[in-house]
């Protein structure tokens, strides 16, 4: 997946295709959590956005069913490498 990274009025907020992540600084670093519900799907997201690196938890629940339809198990996050835009 491919993410835009933006500055917004003192806000970092990371775009991408499903729901813009808005990071506000806390303590030293860029913290942020979301939860939106699109079509009958809740995605809730808590990152930590460092100079190098992203790290985020992604979930995703059925809202009648209340399903997981993807996830990480506890304690685990996603891990990205911060990468030059090729011109």
């Amino acid at each position: 997946m491919l993410v835009t990274v933006e500055h917004r009025d003192g806000t970092i907020v990371v775009v991408n295709p499903t729901m813009d992540i808005e990071f506000n600084l806390e303590s030293g670093c860029y913290v942020a959590g979301a939860r939106k519900t699109i079509a009958g799907i809740e995605y809730i997201c808590s990152a930590y956005l460092g100079p190098d690196h992203y790290f985020v938890v992604d979930r995703a629940i059925n809202t009648e069913t209340g399903a997981t339809l993807w996830g990480l198990d506890e304690g685990e996050c996603f891990e990205f490498l911060r990468v030059p835009r090729e011109s």
